[in-house]
């Protein structure tokens, strides 16, 4: 699979606030914290909900989902062991960050899809 680059400019990132933007294959949501810029795919592992509309509180964003919380330093679920969000990686150029997204990937055929392809 390959991949994409996005930059943002740091500054227009507001700390703390979970912004989501329209890109890969499931979104991303981008935090700027004390510590510098995160990148996350946008998506709960436990039911798919958008983790951009959620909280960020004492260094967790929480799905609004049902409520799993997760780690901004790693992407670890706090409440749920064995769990967490896929992180994307972000490099800081000056003032602005780059963030690598996956591109999306292509709908997957059904075995009935496949047959009509191969004559079977």
């Amino acid at each position: 699979m390959t991949a994409r680059w996005l930059e943002i400019e740091i500054g227009r990132l507001a700390l703390n606030t979970p912004v989501h933007l329209d890109q890969g294959p499931s979104g991303i949501v981008v935090i700027r914290t004390e510590r510098g810029v995160v990148a996350y795919e946008d998506v709960c592992p436990h039911h798919g909900w958008q983790i951009s509309s959620g909280d960020v509180r004492n260094g967790e964003i929480e799905c609004p989902g049902h409520g799993w919380t997760f780690r901004l330093d790693t992407g670890a679920c706090s409440s749920t062991l064995g769990y967490g969000l896929r992180s994307l990686r972000v490099v800081t150029c000056g003032a602005s960050v780059r963030i690598e997204y996956p591109e999306p990937r292509p709908p997957r055929c059904s075995p009935c899809d496949a047959s009509l392809t191969t004559g079977g």
